[in-house]
């Protein structure tokens, strides 16, 4: 079994996705699985993800549900104890899995940790390093959940136990807006805390 499971959701991510594929492939932690979802695609994203698989890339192909349903999709064939989302136009940084699993090695039972970011332009330039200096405590301090909807509700900063991710049901698919708080949200009433490293995770397109 994998230790890491990456979910990536994809719709008519023809332009992006082999890159954001190619960015899981090219970790220095290799025990991952990577799930892609096609959620409905009608441009050419299956074809180019067809060619990454093999033992390590899954392709789930769905009709159009919407990000959340093929989240949970990827989450219900995922096999790893670590479950790590990903947009299919963005991408990873070289060190994530590695660095987050070592974040949660020193982190509590029970804790779920988080990361930084960068945000990119269409064509990959970095705009702006996230640092979320409004949390103005050391790294691998707790977090706590108003700071957390507020200024760190991009899912893709953190890696979750899959066991916490299960046990709440996934996204849920009547959320559109902010879907990624409300499984945060969730996961902390279960009992779960929070924790976050100053470790680059992601980087993340704008609009």
């Amino acid at each position: 079994m994998p230790t890491i499971s990456v979910i990536t959701p994809c719709y008519n991510r023809e332009k992006f996705i082999g890159q954001a594929v190619e960015s899981v492939l090219a970790q220095t932690f290799p025990d991952f699985e990577l799930i892609i979802v096609d959620d409905g695609s009608v441009d050419n994203s299956r074809d180019v993800v067809r060619k990454y698989v093999d033992d390590r890339v899954q392709l789930i192909v769905q009709e159009n549900r919407g990000p959340s349903e093929a989240r949970n999709a990827g989450l219900r064939s995922s096999r790893g104890k670590w479950v790590k989302f990903l947009d299919s136009d963005d991408l990873m940084e070289p060190d994530c899995l590695r660095q987050q699993m070592e974040n949660i090695g020193v982190s509590p039972p029970n804790s779920v940790v988080l990361g930084t970011a960068a945000s990119l332009d269409e064509v990959g330039n970095v705009l702006r390093i996230e640092k979320y200096n409004i949390l103005g405590s050391r790294a691998g301090a707790e977090v706590k959940l108003r700071v957390l909807v507020s200024g760190c509700g991009n899912g893709q900063f953190y890696i979750f136990p899959r066991t916490a991710s299960v046990d709440v049901g996934g996204f849920n698919p009547n959320v559109t807006v902010y879907e990624d708080c409300d499984l945060i949200f969730l996961i902390f009433e279960h009992g779960y805390r929070f924790f976050l490293f100053d470790t680059p995770v992601v980087r993340v397109r704008s609009p």
